[in-house]
Parts: structure tokens; sequence; C-alpha cells
């Protein structure tokens, strides 16, 4: 994986993996932002979402429950990110959990 710094103070916003001939961006924690597309498209997708997506709504899945609920990022690290089960009707509300290199089957923006 290539990592892409925000150009004004190099702050880590996330990766680029590379797919066949194409490169997917991923968030700082592996989670993909979007379908693998050429370099300087997918690097795009990374210098525009920056670091936003840290702020965006989340929802986990509860396996457990067999479950999706609300959540909120609570640590972000390269490979990981914790969250905090923010759905209040949900007997797991406050538990946290981490998650590494979580992917859409797990964890889901929106």
């Amino acid at each position: 994986m290539h990592p892409v710094h925000r150009e004004d103070d190099g702050e880590l916003v996330g990766y680029l993996k590379p797919v066949g001939d194409h490169w997917q961006p991923l968030t700082v924690f592996g989670y993909p932002l979007a379908e693998p597309a050429d370099h300087g498209d997918s690097t795009a997708v990374l210098e525009r979402a920056g670091l936003s997506y840290l702020a965006e709504r989340w929802s986990v899945y509860w396996p457990s429950d067999d479950a999706w609920y609300a959540c909120q990022l609570v640590e972000v690290a390269p490979g990981r990110v914790t969250v905090s089960n923010a759905d209040f009707g949900s007997p797991e509300f406050g538990t946290r959990v981490t998650l590494h290199d979580p992917g859409p089957d797990r964890l889901r923006l929106g």
C-alpha cells in the first residue's frame, strides 16, 4: 500500500492499494472509499476527502445481534479502528470494539 499525505501539512489521509492496473483509495484504517481507478483519480478521492470521513456517520455490524448499529469512530490507526456503539436502542450501546482492516461486511459509511 502507498500512503497519501496532505500536501499542506503532511498529515496521512489514507492509502492507495494496488488492484491489478488500478489503485483503490482506502482510509487510514483500511476501509475502501471508492472503487479502484487510475492512480490520479484514486489520489484525488483521498485529497478531496481529507480526514472528513472520520466525522461522517458510520454503522457497525454486531455479529452477536446479527444487526447493524450506528457507531462513532473513537480511535483510528493504520490497519485498525475502534468504534463505540452509538445506537441508543441497542443492548450494546456504549460498547467499544476494535476492528482490524474492516471492510463493508463489518463497517460501512453512511
